[in-house]
């Protein structure tokens, strides 16, 4: 989605030609030339995949950034999107000097202490809905004013929920500042969560999605949410 581009869309808009690389299978057409691959784990991928098919050259913080691309796209390769080449252009990627343990200080184990605040906030939201299959939770200024933490420190947060056991889809409601509800939604198995973020003009792949919403609360966006979940969420076998 070009609104994705924040300050900077209207700028990068006006480029001729414009290639935009995408692997959302709800990616909204825009750009002069597009490739969208929602079979690919990652724009990751793609960019390793273009750079082999153009004869391009792979450096260090190149080769870094694609498997830390790849990495959290696939929950460190845990999700279905991993696929067989997924893992073999990671390994590639080992051998052009990468080191995993690099990425993974990087990528987990470099936190804030109002991060650690926050989460704590956060985790004590967390209401199960559906008999125990679906788990909402939220963040608010509120508790982003008192942690000293920002937006940027909930990335992670709806692992926590989506790891119960009993959970098939996971809710994390984040208000803004400017006034905006960010939705961010992440599934199991069957449940595609991808159908409901359209119903709310969002996108996604099926086991993660998401969208934003104005002029709305935190509960008034989750009691929707509950709603369209209520359709989604499969009937209990007999």
């Amino acid at each position: 989605d070009a609104e994705r581009l924040g300050k900077w869309k209207e700028e990068i808009l006006q480029i001729e030609p414009l290639l935009v690389v995408d692997h959302h299978i709800a990616h909204r057409d825009f750009g002069s030339d597009r490739w969208v691959a929602p079979w690919c784990s990652s724009t990751g991928e793609m960019v390793y995949e273009l750079s082999l098919a153009l004869n391009g050259t792979i450096d260090y913080r190149s080769a870094f950034n694609i498997y830390v691309a790849i990495c959290t796209d696939t929950g460190s390769f845990r999700y279905e999107c991993t696929k067989p080449r997924t893992l073999h252009i990671a390994a590639e990627l080992l051998e052009r000097g990468v080191r995993a343990e690099e990425v993974g200080k990087y990528l987990y184990d470099n936190f804030s202490r109002e991060r650690l605040k926050l989460m704590e906030m956060v985790l004590s939201t967390i209401v199960l809905v559906e008999n125990g299959k679906a788990a909402f939770m939220h963040v608010s200024e509120e508790m982003l004013i008192k942690s000293g933490a920002t937006l940027q420190d909930v990335e992670g947060f709806i692992d926590f929920p989506r790891s119960l056991r009993s959970v098939q889809v996971a809710v994390l409601v984040k208000e803004a500042s400017c006034g905006e509800i960010a939705v961010s939604m992440r599934a199991k198995g069957e449940c595609d969560v991808a159908s409901v973020a359209r119903r709310f003009s969002g996108g996604g792949h099926r086991n993660a999605a998401g969208f934003r919403v104005r002029g709305k609360t935190i509960e008034e966006v989750r009691r929707e949410i509950h709603q369209e979940l209520t359709k989604l969420m499969p009937e209990p076998s007999e």
